[in-house]
């Protein structure tokens, strides 16, 4: 009988590689409040009279810290999404406690770098038609801009709030 709750308990737990999730978490740290920081600067220009200038500089500005951060982490120091699939990690926050599937955290890293490059591209795509898009490309950007939040937030709940995640 013991034997066999030891199995269980051990069954439920996979082993992770703290220097790795450490990374992820520096990572995280720095991509979440970048990518909100365009998004509201994005939200600004939108709600301006003027689309030129200084706010557009500032996108531009935006979307290459987005670039220069995706790159200084997306390298092969990444853990392989194959390899964060299997953990589970167990996180405490201010007497709040959760756990961390894998599986997710590999979808939301995933997903957090493709929107916050394809939000960057479209930011830069901006500053160079001079805040001159098509409504086509308008629309794309601000679409963009939706998906991003979701994720940035799907991702900042899974490692520091621990609060319920899901994608809406």
């Amino acid at each position: 009988m013991v034997l066999l709750i030891t199995l269980l308990v051990a069954g439920c737990s996979h082993p992770f590689d703290e220097e790795e999730f450490n990374y992820i978490e520096y990572y995280s740290a720095e991509i979440i409040p970048a990518a909100q920081t365009a998004c509201n600067d994005f939200s600004a220009w939108l709600n301006s009279s003027s689309k030129d200038g200084l706010l557009l500089t500032e996108l531009k500005k935006n979307a290459e810290f987005i670039k220069e951060i995706n790159l200084r982490y997306w390298t092969n120091e990444f853990p392989d999404d194959k390899v964060i699939e299997k953990w589970r990690v167990r996180r405490t926050l201010n007497g709040h406690e959760w756990v961390i599937k894998g599986r997710e955290l590999a979808d939301a890293l995933y997903f957090v770098a493709a929107n916050t490059d394809s939000f960057a591209y479209q930011l830069e795509l901006l500053f160079e038609n001079q805040g001159s898009l098509s409504d086509e490309q308008l629309e794309s950007l601000i679409a963009c801009s939706k998906d991003m939040k979701v994720q940035l937030e799907w991702l900042k709940r899974l490692l520091f709030t621990g609060n319920e995640v899901g994608i809406d």
